[in-house]
């Protein structure tokens, strides 16, 4: 056997003068830069397009009988159009046998022909994903591992994907094309099988590579040098350029959305939406290449209602970790204080601006690794859409947004969004909505070619829906996705609310309307304050409840001006909000509730025969209820009679528990508190809540009956009390009949007035009035006997001769006059301390 030991590389030579690659300088090519071949570079497959790798035996020295046990091919491919099976390359070992070797993408990956001397066919497909317009890097070797057996390695961008045994020896005498499979001895090509794109640093070896070294050829950290005469013989369509293709691959990209956007956070999400980052640059230089990104795409991201210059979103999130010094400088000098940064723009003139009214352009950063899913274009059985056509996004000439398909389709924002079909320059669909492609929207169909079994009609109107959404998932209106669970679930997941729409098969009364969170607007008139019985803390009051909504799952047929005329005679299945009382134990209604549902028209009607359609979505319900209720409040009589009281009603309504809901609402105060007698109507006020609120009703006591019925007369009997300290010591009787009267008159009354008041555990204002008033008295009669008894003793009661003028009575320790004065005074002063008190702690309380 014959065994090639020289190791050669082939780095794409040009047939005319056969020499390896380089630079248009003279400089020899970096790892990485190679000469590209563009097969068939407009994207129309042709049955003749094709490299040759002529005459390969003699280059190598090589015998038609010889064979070979060792092989490494490996290139850079890019594909651009799907052909049924794009052939990278094909060898043929005479022209008897024409398949010794083919590796083809099939739909599935890459597909491994070999056929070697002596043995059968070996066929085999190894699964990788394969984009249009994206590079990969592809090496097939063949390693012998005994006299008569070897294997076959595929490595796929370095890594080995798959190995299984063959034969040792190859021949290898015959033709070795790119592009084409040959199915005659260098020809019989066809259209079907021909290779559209791009090939890039062919490396052949008669040696077995190791993984390292296919590694190292990936990553393009290694060329192996030069050697051999292996020529390239071009064939047809076919253009040269240089590339460095490694750059291209590991390098972030940066893509320009041609749409403008309102903030930046709707922004971020198209570049999430690409699997990309909001763009921020960090460096002079970053900041001029984003600029002229930004220049290429002047038109569609200039907001002309505030500016002529165009603008683009920059990254208004946290900053990026991991910054040197100087890009830390940079974009300090730009964004001045990071917590001014949101809200942060680019312009055309390289200068960053900050604003929330003028709109701009996303701007991506990162590699855009989304698939995204197109949907409508073709027409299945029974109307149906036909399954999904995958796209791409890529980069476009001038830097912006390119989607494309292996099937040579493109959606790019040209005047408008436009469908091409890029091998035939037709334009087959257009659409002149100026938002994102993404989500549903009407397009204007124009040809189909012959992708659809049932061709559209010219200019048809169509919903197309391109997004990123898995089959498991639906596709918002804008592009959002969410789990199909979740569609016409009579909740709303999409912010525009279309996962909700062709639902109304799904109405149910038990479910409240889907838009999330639900809108419930709540007003409560408080009509009468019946009355206030403070021995059993309760208050009697009437009320009317009015809750309004939208329903869009409803339509309404002929609506009045007057909403009393659109009353629903029929509760039974509409969903109503469901008021409870949470208190119920404390709230009892009085009689049978009034209650009504309504229509109030707002919305334009549909004219459907002879009737008009008004949409639940304009229209809104409104349930009345009208009704008597005891509330029972807790009453705190500290302050009593100069007390006020707050009473609470709290309600919910329960079949919206488990759904977000936002209430609104007022309380409407209709001359509620006319005709109380012992209490004026502070104020009333209503608290919401997520699933409920609270109505408070506040009561001020009236002090003018207390103050006629109970101060005044304490206060006449206290001054009755106290004018017996006036009359004569002598006249023991007179003072103490009159002193203990009025005690037991003032007893008699603070019985009386406990007896109206509720039991407490504490004392109350008017508690302490009487308490005062009771022990004020009490403390006349003490005095009064005190005195009394001195007055009583046997040197007071000594005998005056007769004719002998009677001598004032005198006590023990001091004169009786001067005792008396001097209680006149104490007990004034004492009376008259308790007033300030007392009244000026009543009058500092809250009284409206």
């Amino acid at each position: 056997m014959y065994y090639i030991i020289k190791l050669f590389h082939c780095s794409l030579l040009d047939a005319t003068d056969g020499n390896a690659t380089s630079l248009p300088d003279g400089l020899s090519s970096p790892p990485g830069v190679v000469k590209v071949y563009s097969l068939q570079p407009e994207g129309m497959a042709e049955n003749i397009t094709s490299l040759e790798a002529f005459p390969l035996n003699e280059a190598l020295g090589m015998k038609e009988t010889d064979t070979i046990s060792n092989l490494s091919i490996c290139t850079w491919f890019s594909l651009r159009l799907r052909t049924s099976q794009p052939t990278l390359f094909s060898y043929a070992c005479s022209r008897l046998e024409t398949n010794c070797f083919v590796l083809c993408l099939c739909d599935d990956g890459i597909s491994v022909v070999l056929v070697a001397v002596g043995t059968g066919r070996i066929d085999k497909a190894v699964p990788v994903r394969i984009e249009p317009l994206q590079w990969y890097h592809m090496c097939l070797v063949l390693e012998e591992q005994g006299e008569k057996t070897g294997q076959i390695k595929l490595f796929f961008n370095g890594v080995e994907r798959h190995r299984f045994s063959a034969v040792r020896a190859l021949p290898f005498n015959g033709s070795l094309f790119l592009g084409q499979e040959q199915d005659a001895f260098r020809g019989g090509f066809v259209e079907e099988q021909a290779f559209v794109g791009r090939l890039a640093g062919l490396t052949i070896s008669t040696e077995a590579l190791t993984s390292e070294q296919v590694k190292r050829l990936a990553s393009c950290s290694e060329r192996l040098s030069d050697a051999g005469n292996v020529q390239l013989m071009e064939h047809g369509n076919v253009s040269k350029s240089h590339l460095d293709v490694c750059s291209e691959v590991s390098e972030s990209q940066l893509l320009l959305i041609p749409i403008l956007v309102e903030n930046d956070a709707e922004s971020a999400s198209f570049c999430r939406m690409l699997r990309m980052n909001p763009a921020l640059p960090k460096s002079e230089a970053e900041n001029a290449r984003f600029t002229k990104v930004l220049l290429a795409n002047k038109l569609p991201c200039r907001d002309t209602k505030y500016m002529t210059n165009a603008m683009a979103w920059l990254n208004n999130e946290e900053l990026p970790g991991n910054l040197s010094q100087e890009e830390l400088e940079f974009l300090k000098n730009h964004y001045k204080t990071t917590s001014e940064s949101k809200g942060m723009r680019l312009i055309d003139n390289g200068l960053w601006m900050r604003g929330s009214a003028v709109a701009a352009c996303p701007l991506c950063t990162g590699k855009p690794e989304a698939t995204i899913f197109m949907l409508g274009l073709c027409e299945g059985e029974a109307g149906q859409p036909q399954e999904y056509m995958t796209f791409y996004p890529r980069l476009g000439a001038s830097g912006s947004l390119l989607l494309v398909s292996s099937m040579g389709i493109t959606i790019e924002k040209l005047d408008e969004w436009t469908m091409r079909h890029e091998p035939s320059g037709v334009a087959m669909a257009t659409t002149s909505l100026r938002r994102s492609p993404f989500g549903s929207m009407l397009w204007s169909v124009k040809d189909t070619l012959d992708f659809c079994s049932s061709a559209r009609k010219a200019n048809e109107s169509v919903v197309i829906t391109l997004s990123n959404c898995t089959m498991d998932e639906f596709t918002c209106g804008d592009g959002l996705c969410i789990p199909f669970r979740d569609r016409c679930s009579n909740t709303y997941e999409c912010s525009d609310m279309t996962d909700e729409e062709n639902c109304q098969k799904n109405y149910s009364s038990l479910m409240p309307p889907p838009q999330r969170p639900f809108l419930l607007n709540i007003t409560v008139s408080l009509t009468k304050v019946a009355s206030v019985d403070i021995v059993s803390q309760n208050l009697e009051v009437r009320l009317e409840w009015h809750l309004e909504w939208y329903d869009e799952r409803r339509q309404y047929h002929n609506l009045a001006d007057d909403p009393m005329r659109n009353v629903f005679n029929q509760l039974e299945g509409l969903w109503i909000p469901a008021l409870v009382i949470d208190n119920e134990e404390s709230l009892h209604g009085r009689d049978t509730p009034l209650t009504y549902v309504t229509v109030v028209k707002q919305g334009t009607p549909i004219r459907a025969g002879n009737d008009y359609l008004y949409s639940g979505k304009d229209n809104r319900l409104k349930h009345s209820i009208k009704s008597s209720y005891y509330i029972t409040c807790n009453f705190n009589l500290q302050n009593y009679p100069f007390d006020r009281q707050t009473c609470t009603i709290t309600f919910n309504i329960s079949n919206l528990a488990g759904y977000p809901v936002k209430l609104q609402g007022s309380l409407k105060d209709q001359g509620s508190g006319r005709g109380l007698t012992e209490y004026v109507l502070s104020n009333t006020s209503l608290a919401l809540g997520s699933k409920g609120g609270v109505v408070f009703v506040r009561l001020q006591r009236k002090p003018t009956y207390h103050l006629v019925s109970t101060y005044i007369p304490v206060l006449l009997l206290d001054v009755i009390g106290y004018g017996t300290l006036f009359i004569s010591a002598d006249d023991f009787q007179d003072r103490g009949t009159m002193s203990l009267t009025t005690l037991l008159v003032l007893v008699s009354l603070y019985s009386d007035t406990a007896t109206s008041l509720p039991k407490t555990s504490y004392l109350k204002l008017i508690d302490f009035w009487f308490i005062f008033s009771i022990s004020f008295l009490s403390a006349i009669i003490a005095f009064h006997l005190a005195t009394n008894r001195a007055a009583a003793s046997p040197k007071a009661k000594a005998v005056v001769p007769l004719g002998v003028p009677p001598v004032p009575v005198t006590l023990k320790w001091w004169s009786t006059e001067r005792v008396f004065k001097m209680a006149q005074f104490v007990y004034a002063l004492a009376f008259l301390l308790f007033q300030i008190l007392y009244w000026s702690y009543t009058l500092q309380l809250p009284y409206h």
